[in-house]
Order: structure tokens, then C-alpha cells, then sequence
């Protein structure tokens, strides 16, 4: 396969994707992932250590909120989970997951910008985030400014789509994601563009070793990373 073009990043730009993408957003994840997704979720989840009673969380590119509700349903111990998107729409769908799930007084949800975050330094005991960070336009200061917030020993969760490892697999995949992909996404989605986005950001986010190489650089330590399905999606750990 061909390597595609540099991808140009932009907030707003990003922004607008999905906030186009929110009404149809979870369904055609579980559509296209067969409702593997959820399971990925759950295992980061349980790779959460509390190391209190009264954790209080970050989850970054908080989306329609499946991370950060799984990560509540799975560990009585939150207290405080906080999510920020830069999409309003996806915020939306979110609260009402929140709202059904009783999750109300240990959930809340906010616009935010991972770049910029409103938060003091050393606030949280983990900060998380599941298909967002390939999003940021500086993946340097937005790794940055989650280490500035997170406290002495806090842990970073990441679950980011990656590409397989075996050769054939890896060719089967990208042509699944370049072409078929954006083909299904776009009889549901209102943005033409979307998912062919999709599918120049994941082939272009680095993944495995290279990713583990920018968290440690990024001042990270305790650095593991363990591939998922094949290596479709992989789970990063890390801590401060």
C-alpha cells in the first residue's frame, strides 16, 4: 500500500467532524467494530490501579462518553471524573449516558481543550483517553500538559487504534480502513469527509515502540504497551 499524504491537523477543523458525527457516532462504532470497541474499553479500564478511596480522574477527548463511564461503573474508588471534549455535540450525547447510568455526582463533563488544560498541576490521580489523542495538533504539549496535571506517580491510560503487525493483515486493514470504511460511515454521517479522517489518522499516528519512545521522552516512566485484536488497537500504560 501506497502511504497517504501528511495529514493537517486543526482544532476547529476536528471539532466540526465530530460534532457532525455525535447523533450517529456510537452505532457506527459498533456497527463497524462488530461492538468489539466496548471491550477494548473495559480492558483499559481494568487496567486503572487505584491507589485510594477517593480517585479523581481526567478523561481527555471524552467523546460520547464510553470511557469514562465504564472506567466509573468499574472502580467505586473514582470519586470525581471529569471529561473534556472540544466537541459540544458529543458532550451531549455523553450527559445522557451519564444521566441513564446515575452517574451524575461522580461524572462531569465539560469543553476542553487537551492543549490548554483548565486544571492546576498535580490534580489528578490518572488521566485517560480512548480514540483521541491521534486528534491533537501537538501531541508534544498535549502529552505535556497531561504530565503537568497529573500527581507525583498518576497513571496514563491510553487506547489508541494501531496497525497489525503481520504484512498481509496490515494490507487487508488499510484497504478495509481507506475504502470501506469511509464507504459505510458516510451513508451515516452528514460530514463527507469524516472517515476518510479516520483513516488518515490512524495510519499516520505512530503506534507501538515509536509511541512508547514520545511518552518517554515526554517525561513519562513505566512505559508498557500491549496490543489488542490482532494489533487493530493498543492499550499504553504509563506514569508520571
Amino acid at each position: 500500500m501506497k502511504p497517504i499524504s501528511p495529514l493537517i491537523k486543526d482544532a476547529k477543523r476536528i471539532e466540526g467532524i465530530f460534532n457532525a458525527l455525535s447523533k450517529h457516532y456510537d452505532l457506527i462504532n459498533r456497527l463497524l467494530s462488530a461492538g468489539i470497541d466496548q471491550h477494548w474499553r473495559k480492558k483499559l479500564s481494568l487496567k486503572l490501579t487505584p491507589t485510594s478511596q477517593n480517585l479523581k480522574i481526567l478523561d481527555i477527548a471524552t467523546g460520547t462518553g464510553d470511557q469514562i463511564v465504564s472506567l466509573c461503573q468499574t472502580h467505586s474508588t473514582i470519586k470525581t471524573a471529569i471529561g473534556i471534549d472540544l466537541a459540544e455535540n458529543m458532550l451531549a450525547v455523553a450527559e445522557k449516558k451519564v444521566i441513564k447510568k446515575n452517574l451524575l455526582e461522580r461524572i462531569q463533563l465539560q469543553k476542553g481543550n487537551t492543549c490548554n488544560l483548565a486544571f492546576e498541576d498535580e490534580t489528578f490521580d490518572a488521566v485517560t483517553c480512548s480514540f483521541g489523542l491521534r486528534n491533537f495538533d501537538d501531541l508534544t504539549l498535549a502529552l505535556n500538559e497531561i504530565f503537568r496535571v497529573l500527581k507525583p506517580n498518576g497513571q496514563l491510560l491510553i487506547l489508541e487504534f494501531s496497525l497489525p503487525k503481520n504484512k498481509i493483515f496490515k494490507n487487508m486493514y488499510i484497504g478495509y480502513f481507506r475504502h470501506i470504511l469511509p464507504a459505510l460511515g458516510n451513508l451515516f454521517s452528514n460530514h463527507p469527509n469524516a472517515y476518510t479522517y479516520l483513516n488518515q489518522s490512524v495510519e499516520q499516528f505512530p503506534y507501538g515502540d515509536a509511541f512508547a519512545d514520545i511518552l518517554r521522552r515526554s517525561k513519562f516512566s513505566n512505559i508498557e504497551h500491549v496490543p489488542l485484536s490482532f494489533g487493530i488497537s493498543t492499550i499504553y500504560s504509563a506514569t508520571k
